[in-house]
């Protein structure tokens, strides 16, 4: 069981239709178990690909705004770095088959 806390910086561009954030998040693991790695939802790159699972269920739907959409109007997450509470920069990858899905090893 852990808990956690999140601060998010965020500036929005609307000119260049882009949101800059920097997202802080305090995980406390209360349980006896290591934990070497975190597992994080990003919803918004779900968006970024007509092959994501996201994008396939659109299909499936019939939503077609989404398959006619042009790359830059579908949005995405471009992560700049990941650190730990020393700044240290972490490893960190998206698995293919889940684009929105973001794994930060400890």
């Amino acid at each position: 069981m852990g808990q956690h806390s999140v601060k998010i910086n965020a500036k929005i561009n609307t000119i260049e239709k882009t949101i800059q954030v920097e997202q802080e998040i305090e995980y406390f693991n209360s349980s006896s178990i290591t934990i070497n790695t975190l597992y994080f939802n990003d919803w918004n790159n779900a968006f970024s690909d007509k092959n994501s699972p996201l994008g396939k269920r659109f299909s499936d739907e019939f939503i077609r705004a989404f398959h006619l959409a042009k790359q830059l109007d579908r949005g995405y997450t471009k992560i700049v770095s990941v650190q730990d509470d020393t700044f240290e920069n972490l490893k960190w990858n998206r698995k293919n088959a889940n684009i929105d899905l973001v794994e930060v090893h400890l």
